[in-house]
């Protein structure tokens, strides 16, 4: 897992990686699947992306067969007391 989120931070310019922050909120893992919620804020807008991974299946050397992940804003306001994670 850290070495598939360091390749993906690797293709970013440094003054990227500098304003931004990923938290990562909750992680689930059970049997072949790992699901992370995280948010991620410093973007130039002021607004924060929530975003959850998942992943699933492992081949023989021990890299991630298949990865979705889905991207929402975070709204800045709420029709009730839920939050997003």
């Amino acid at each position: 897992m850290a070495h598939h989120l360091r390749q993906r931070q690797s293709g970013l310019p440094s003054t990227t990686l500098a304003t931004k922050r990923v938290h990562f909120k909750r992680i689930f893992a059970e049997g072949n699947y790992v699901i992370l919620h995280s948010t991620r804020s410093g973007r130039a807008t002021g607004t924060g992306t929530g975003r959850e991974w998942i992943f699933s299946g492992w081949n023989d050397q021990g890299k991630i067969v298949e990865h979705w992940d889905v991207l929402q804003i975070v709204p800045e306001t709420s029709a009730n007391d839920n939050t997003m994670f």
